[in-house]
């Protein structure tokens, strides 16, 4: 696999093995991101789905970073996350959300409004996770409190800028 290059915004490559790691032994069928950047997260979990022959990621980032071919399992939509998950029918099983919104303070709020939209839609045996929730830089008008609420019904790591993980 070719991955583009790496930056202090993207996944990191240790976060990307996890969060593949969990795919493999979850073997989901729908799965959805919000903030595909530059692919690499998309790139790690759509080789997994092609290991399993089966499963579809549904990534979504209104910038265009990410290269022209995620792979046969993973369709990249250039719009809000929002309305892509809108357009799909079932159930997610599992959800990445990394989305951030420039013209938010820095994207908070945005990722409380993703996790919201997904809980809603979240199968029984389904997975949330969400990026950055133990970094302290977050302002999303009321003193990081979107990120509290992230928090309070996760399962928490501090690894790297921090990952909570969601799980019925």
């Amino acid at each position: 696999m070719i991955l583009p290059s790496w930056d202090g915004h993207a996944t990191a490559p240790e976060q990307c093995q996890l969060l593949a790691a969990l795919v493999r032994c979850q073997k989901p069928k729908l799965l959805v991101e919000a903030g595909t950047y530059r692919g690499h997260t998309a790139l790690f979990v759509g080789s997994v789905l092609e290991e399993l022959g089966s499963g579809h990621l549904h990534t979504a980032d209104p910038m265009t970073y990410c290269p022209a071919n995620l792979g046969q399992r993973v369709t990249y939509y250039p719009t809000d996350f929002l309305k892509m998950l809108d357009g799909l029918e079932g159930t997610v099983d599992f959800a990445y959300i990394d989305a951030s919104d420039h013209s938010r303070p820095d994207g908070a709020d945005l990722r409380w409004i993703h996790f919201d939209a997904v809980l809603a839609r979240l199968s029984p045996k389904g997975i949330i996770c969400v990026d950055d929730t133990a970094a302290d830089d977050w302002s999303d008008g009321e003193g990081g409190k979107s990120v509290l609420r992230i928090r309070e019904k996760c399962i928490n790591f501090s690894f790297l800028r921090g990952l909570s993980v969601y799980t019925r």
